[in-house]
């Protein structure tokens, strides 16, 4: 089993609401409100290099109010080593690729 990690970024005075909601989220481990760049750390159960509960999270994460960007780190041997999903490109078109 191997550790992930989701990085969330708030609005202005919501972190502790939202480390507390994310605490309550399935397949979350723990989530701690911060201090620098992110403000929020939510430690994600059973990642491994394909993700796909640390990809859940996010997306879970992503629907929780005051959340502005959420970020997957995960152990990843192929060198990818996070997914960002950025809520103010989120809507737009993705590149063709």
């Amino acid at each position: 089993m191997s550790a992930g990690w989701v990085l969330v970024q708030t609005q202005p005075g919501s972190a502790a609401q939202v480390a507390h909601t994310l605490a309550t989220l399935p397949g979350v481990e723990s989530a701690e409100p911060t201090a620098g760049a992110y403000d929020v750390v939510a430690r994600v159960a059973d990642a491994g290099p394909t993700v796909p509960s640390a990809r859940r999270v996010v997306h879970a994460v992503l629907r929780v109010p005051g959340v502005t960007l959420a970020v997957c780190c995960h152990d990843n041997s192929n060198g990818d080593s996070s997914d960002e999903i950025n809520l103010t490109t989120a809507g737009a078109a993705s590149p063709a690729g």
